[in-house]
């Protein structure tokens, strides 16, 4: 399994039409829209790209994304592992049993619902 990289997006001062151009830019290089976080994506690799030349890519598509939108700043955390990205969702008043955060991270890997 190759990298999946999780890269959440602050797109300051910018119009909704550059913020909808800018996500087709990525959406064209095959990034993943995570719909129930704001502004956050997946990007996956196969296992033949190394750590730094995937850094190096998403850099790159971000910057031509920049550029193709005239967008003065993009603002980006990225955070790369082989594992699956896992997206969840608490819920919304403690579960009997949940005695600790221990507890809750046991329960929310067996449910294992990942929204793509």
């Amino acid at each position: 399994m190759g990298y999946n990289v999780l890269v959440t997006l602050n797109l300051p001062k910018v119009t909704e039409t550059q913020r909808e151009v800018f996500y087709a830019a990525l959406d064209h290089e095959n990034w993943s829209k995570i719909t129930s976080l704001t502004a956050s994506w997946r990007v996956s690799f196969a296992d033949s790209v190394g750590r730094e030349a995937a850094i190096a890519t998403v850099q790159a598509q971000l910057l031509k994304a920049k550029n193709k939108t005239n967008v003065k700043r993009v603002d980006y955390a990225l955070q790369l592992d082989k594992s699956e990205i896992i997206v969840a969702k608490l819920p919304v008043s403690a579960e009997p049993g949940l005695r600790s955060v221990r507890d809750g991270v046991a329960r929310l890997s067996k449910l294992a619902f990942l929204n793509w």
